[in-house]
C-alpha cells in the first residue's frame, strides 16, 4: 500500500489520493493529485517522507518544483479520468496499464 504525507496537515497516511484520517483533506483535481503523488512513497523514500511530514506539521509550506509539478500534472490529467468533483473516477476493467509518473531521484 502506498504511504503519503497529507498535503494539508502533514500527517502520514495510507494512499496518496485517499482522505486524510487526521484532518479529512482529500486531494482533487489534476494538480492536487500530482502533488499528492510527489509526496508519496511512489516518488520519495519513506525516511524522507517522514522528514517532510514533520516539517509540514511545523507549518513549513510545500515547495514543489514548478517544472516537475507541471510535468506530473499533465501526466495525471492525461492518464487519470476525473469525476466532475476532481477525484479519480472508478476504473472500468481494473487498474490502468501504465504506472503513475515517477519523479527523478532526489
Amino acid at each position: 500500500m502506498t504511504v503519503a504525507v497529507c498535503l494539508n496537515c502533514g500527517q502520514m497516511k495510507s494512499g496518496a489520493w485517499t482522505a486524510c484520517p487526521s484532518c479529512g483533506y482529500q486531494p482533487c483535481g489534476a494538480e492536487e493529485l500530482a502533488k499528492a503523488l510527489l509526496v508519496s512513497d511512489n516518488c520519495i523514500a519513506r525516511d524522507k517522507l517522514e522528514e517532510f511530514a514533520a516539517r509540514r506539521q511545523q507549518g513549513e509550506p510545500w515547495n514543489f518544483s514548478p517544472e516537475l509539478l507541471e510535468r506530473f500534472t499533465q501526466q495525471v490529467a492525461a492518464m487519470i479520468p476525473l469525476t466532475p468533483d476532481g477525484h479519480p473516477a472508478p476504473m472500468e476493467g481494473g487498474a490502468p496499464e501504465q504506472p503513475p509518473p515517477q519523479a527523478p531521484p532526489t
